[in-house]
């Protein structure tokens, strides 16, 4: 499955919503994804709609790296980050969404599963439709279809997901137009 790259510029532009001003912007990803086609996207993104945007690349994913990032982003006064949706910031969710909320630093996610433990925001495609789908292929596969046969898989449904506790907490005041047009408000 695969969102495209234009998701990357949808929530950049979502956050900018929330927030109202991004002066000084990152997105949260692996060194080689930012020089490939993400971080391509994004700064690209970020150019188009204003914004001062760096990469905060991280070497690795761990616990001590997550650690040293965020306190440099709270050094620099970081006023909102985006999050690749590479898996292993799935992996550590937990651990993200504590350390946005410890700096005070509002984030936009590539899943809903960190706004359900506290982060601010997601836009993504809905896992749920994902893996009803991939299980009609698995099927189709076990009844003799050709895998080579079976057209590559685009997401087309998209959530947006605001946790507006969340924001309360940073001092945000999310506009109306943003929650109204949000698949899912969690209080």
């Amino acid at each position: 499955v695969d969102a495209g790259i234009d998701v990357l510029g949808k929530r950049l532009e979502l956050l900018l919503e929330a927030t109202s001003k991004l002066s000084n912007a990152r997105f949260l990803v692996s060194q080689l994804s930012w020089e490939r086609f993400a971080g391509a996207a994004v700064r690209e993104a970020s150019r188009r709609l204003g914004i001062s945007l760096k990469g905060e690349t991280m070497s690795g994913f761990n616990e001590q790296e997550y650690r040293r990032v965020f306190n440099s982003m709270e050094l620099e006064r970081v006023d909102g980050i985006l999050v690749s949706d590479e898996s292993e910031h799935f992996a550590y969710r937990r651990l993200l969404v504590e350390l946005a909320a410890e700096t005070r630093i509002p984030a936009s996610y590539a899943y809903r599963e960190h706004v359900e433990l506290g982060g601010l925001m997601a836009y993504s495609f809905d896992l749920e439709d994902v893996a009803r789908g991939n299980a009609r292929l698995i099927a189709e596969i076990l009844k003799g279809a050709n895998a080579g046969d079976i057209p590559f898989r685009q997401a087309t449904k998209f959530q947006l997901v605001i946790n507006v506790k969340t924001a309360k907490a940073l001092g945000l005041e999310m506009p109306s137009t943003l929650l109204l047009r949000a698949d899912e408000v969690i209080e």
